[in-house]
């Protein structure tokens, strides 16, 4: 008896400790370089839209019109900000005052707050899905999923980021473990749990909402034994229900009374979803499906209305999960769906439907498929488990370890890779600091390169005067001081040839801040679809993040008419004078 007791809580030891270790290296990947970018505002697209609206309900004058996110997450980030903000001021690590004020002396302590959440949310998914398999008594799957997870880059990255994304796919991996719980012991008070589960992946972001299907799927499974219509309409997924929606109105309640905020999400959903019709009376808003921005890779649109699937299985799952585990995903979603437990089940329906949906809509984005991946994570696991439960007892260990490392090997060097560029300086963070340093007070510096947002721009500091200059213009003395260009295979910076080659004799290069490594090197794979200037593959082509800034002098009057004098001048790249 002694021994048994002995052995369990041995056993009990090596669990915890499995779950600690992994979580610890989720941890430190999802920390690692999360400053990215700062304290450029613009490195990443949203972040500076939700911060703002952050500062407007902090100074209580959020009028709910903005509705790219549902407001729930706004008011989150602001909770979370003022609590973060007091903790680092009781500690003597910030300095007085609230959030708004901080907007205006220290913008870069805000984003930093709040991509905290996001990899603290991060961290927390990994912890819970290996927390429900081992109490699923699945141990050897929460090995793998956990493990899987912790690594995947397009976690990994998404983690980094202001946005909602990941925070979401928390809430949808606790809806597959709280639709489990329905399936194996329903009752009201787990219907209610797994409601709010959903409310919260739909208040987080409002795709979140398909975190129903694994609730109703497993409420059914555990209304199997049920008569008449308590078995479609079991009472426990009518609690969730309401439960769901009640979250969703208190966490958002002009969400639905504002028009504007009305009509603008609207038209967010023509965007993802094209058969989907907005609103004709939206007034002053934009039309979002007709905002310039990168084609769809040609690869994928050759496959038609197949080719959003074609690329999250080419591009987003290649990448972010690696080349093993998309192959093997087809096969342990068939397994998990027909022999799994209950929690496998779960996430392989809810793994199948988000695939269904996002592959549907023309709108190629790979942070699209992060929710999935802690569901397709738990599919993998337990399949993977299954198969190594064949071997001889003696050889489960080690079949268990080389089935894990097969997994996450490349994975894990992506986000390696990933983390370590991340945490280098970036170019337009360089190329301030070099303008900062470098340009007087005052100087007059246009900006070519930018495409629509000016995501890929290095910002200017202060004391200096921006000018507006066309992208094929010829470059005036008496009105321009400086140029910078931005430059990069992403949409967001491309510099016009013509412009370079139309004021060779009007510009003197003064400093340059590649990302590339030396011609030679790999070739880095980007994401064209997205604003993101880190690779997600071909790491070891490029030195650091951002896109090519090259800084020009202007030159004056009177060195142009002697620049034009000597005709013999050697010229550079792209038509810029050697110095």
């Amino acid at each position: 008896m002694e021994a048994t007791t002995a052995g369990a809580a041995a056993a009990s030891r090596v669990r915890v400790a499995v779950v600690a270790g992994v979580t610890l290296i989720a941890l430190v990947l999802r920390f690692w370089g999360l400053e990215f970018g700062l304290p450029n505002l613009e490195a990443r697209p949203d972040e500076t839209q939700v911060l703002a609206r952050t500062v407007e309900v902090a100074r209580a004058a959020f009028d709910g019109s903005w509705a790219i996110y549902p407001h729930a997450y706004v008011y989150l980030q602001w909770l979370w900000s003022e609590g973060v903000l007091a903790l680092q001021q009781l500690l003597g690590l910030a300095p007085p005052g609230d959030v708004a004020s901080l907007w205006r002396s220290e913008p870069a302590r805000l984003y930093a707050i709040g991509r905290t959440l996001s990899a603290l949310a991060g961290t927390a998914t990994v912890a819970l899905v290996m927390i429900a398999l081992q109490r699923s008594r699945e141990g050897p799957a929460a090995l793998v999923a956990g493990s899987l997870v912790a690594t995947s880059l397009l976690h990994v990255r998404d983690s980094h980021a202001l946005k909602p994304d990941v925070l979401m796919t928390f809430g949808v991996t606790a809806s597959i473990v709280a639709g489990a719980a329905l399936a194996r012991r329903p009752s009201l008070a787990r219907g209610a749990v797994a409601g709010l589960m959903v409310g919260a992946a739909a208040a987080a972001k409002y795709n979140g909402a398909l975190a129903a299907v694994p609730v109703c799927a497993g409420a059914w499974m555990g209304a199997r034994g049920a008569r008449s219509w308590r078995r479609w309409l079991p009472p426990p997924l009518l609690v969730a229900g309401g439960c769901a929606a009640a979250f969703f109105v208190a966490t958002s309640p002009k969400l639905l009374t504002n028009e504007t905020s009305l009509a603008t999400l609207r038209q967010v959903l023509q965007i993802v979803l094209p058969g989907w019709q907005a609103d004709a009376a939206a007034g002053p808003l934009p039309d979002l499906a007709s905002i310039p921005g990168p084609a769809p890779p040609a690869w994928a649109t050759a496959w038609g209305r197949l080719g959003g699937y074609a690329y999250h299985v080419a591009f987003s799952m290649r990448y972010g999960l690696g080349w093993v585990a998309t192959l093997v995903a087809p096969f342990a979603l068939a397994w998990a769906l027909l022999r799994a437990s209950a929690l496998g089940r779960l996430a392989a329906i809810f793994s199948i439907v988000w695939f269904a949906v996002v592959g549907f809509s023309p709108v190629m984005l790979s942070r699209y498929l992060t929710p999935m991946v802690p569901s397709l994570a738990i599919a993998i696991g337990v399949f993977a488990a299954a198969g190594v439960a064949r071997l001889p007892a003696r050889r489960r260990p080690l079949g268990l370890a080389v089935v894990t490392l097969a997994l996450v090997a490349q994975p894990l060097w992506s986000s390696i890779r990933f983390d370590a560029l991340a945490a280098t300086t970036d170019t337009r963070v360089a190329a301030t600091r070099w303008m900062a340093t470098h340009l007087p007070a005052g100087a007059r510096v246009a900006v070519v390169g930018t495409r629509f947002w000016a995501w890929g721009a290095p910002q200017l500091p202060p004391g200096l005067r921006a000018v507006r200059i066309g992208p094929r213009a010829l470059v005036d003395p008496r009105r321009v001081d400086y140029v910078v260009a931005h430059d990069h295979p992403l949409f967001w910076s491309s510099v016009e040839p013509h412009f370079l080659q139309r004021n060779a004799g009007r510009l003197r290069e003064l400093a340059e801040f590649s990302p590339f490594a030396p011609e030679g090197a790999i070739r880095p794979v980007f994401e064209v679809n997205d604003a993101y200037y880190l690779p997600v593959a071909g790491f070891g082509g490029v030195t650091r993040p951002g896109p090519r800034v090259t800084l020009f002098e202007v030159r004056k009057p009177g060195a142009l008419r002697e620049h034009r004098a000597r005709p013999g001048e050697s010229q550079g790249q792209e038509g810029v004078p050697k110095r």
